[in-house]
């Protein structure tokens, strides 16, 4: 939360963009996350453990509110 009040009070772009990596750094090693906007038309998953996967989607996310990722 620290970081996000810091970005606010940045003064200048370069500021503002140094904190924003920041925030980047950790939070790539805190969480899983794939940034939808690193992502266009390849997906690679593991077949076997993704149900619910429709064969030939529309986008990439395409009823992504469905699948399931099986452990």
């Amino acid at each position: 939360r620290q970081e996000l009040i810091n970005l606010d009070y940045s003064t200048s772009f370069l500021e503002a963009q140094e904190r924003l990596h920041i925030i980047h750094r950790h939070m790539t090693a805190q969480a899983f996350i794939i940034p939808l906007w690193e992502l266009d038309d390849f997906m690679v998953f593991p077949r076997q453990r993704l149900k619910n996967f429709i064969g030939r989607p529309i986008s990439t996310y395409h009823g992504v509110e469905r699948w399931t990722l099986l452990p």
